[in-house]
């Protein structure tokens, strides 16, 4: 068979044309998969920097807590445990024994205040001025962390005996005082 020049090189011209735009569209295919495997490859390096800042912040937050957690466990030894209120009742009764104080101590329950919890203790006292202050004291020292509240301090009448229940009574003298307040203990 013979072809005419004309026609070989239409021919060719269509083989040439159909190969170059087959070299196009595998081009363009090849640089579409490259485009798509970049952004991957783009968000992997993403993830892997966020991935590398959260595990450098939670080995700083380790190191932290390295720092302060024997703080931590004083701090717990500072705070009064949920159901320990009977254990702190104790104490008072014993200090209050201690300076030959009548006492009368009322519980408000559980209370809290934004993050902090904390039990509510009404204090009625009554016997010497300096037993009352040193009771005071021994409340401010005590290993609970606790705040006296509205401290109320007034004068008794001599020889007027102040009933405390259950609790020791002991007969006022001239100069002894009554004192009430509000103790406030915080808790876990």
């Amino acid at each position: 068979m013979n072809i005419n020049p004309k026609s070989k090189l239409y021919i060719q011209l269509s083989i040439l044309t159909l190969v170059f735009f087959g070299f196009l569209f595998v081009a363009y295919y090849i640089f579409g998969l490259v485009k798509q495997e970049s952004k991957n490859l783009t968000n992997k390096k993403t993830e892997l920097f966020q991935i590398k800042e959260k595990r450098k912040k939670i080995i700083e937050s380790f190191e932290k807590f390295d720092l302060v957690k024997d703080d931590v466990k004083k701090l717990d030894n500072f705070l009064l445990a949920s159901d320990d209120e009977l254990k702190f009742i104790v104490f008072l009764e014993d200090v209050a024994r201690k300076y030959m104080l009548n006492q009368s101590i009322n519980i408000s329950g559980q209370q809290k205040n934004k993050n902090l919890k904390y039990i509510t203790f009404q204090v009625s006292l009554s016997g010497p001025f300096d037993g009352v202050m040193r009771f005071i004291k021994e409340v401010e020292n005590a290993p609970y962390y606790a705040n006296i509240i509205n401290l109320s301090l007034k004068r008794v009448e001599v020889g007027r005996s102040v009933s405390a229940g259950n609790r020791l009574d002991y007969p006022l003298k001239e100069n002894d005082v009554s004192a009430s307040f509000v103790i406030r203990v915080y808790n876990y």
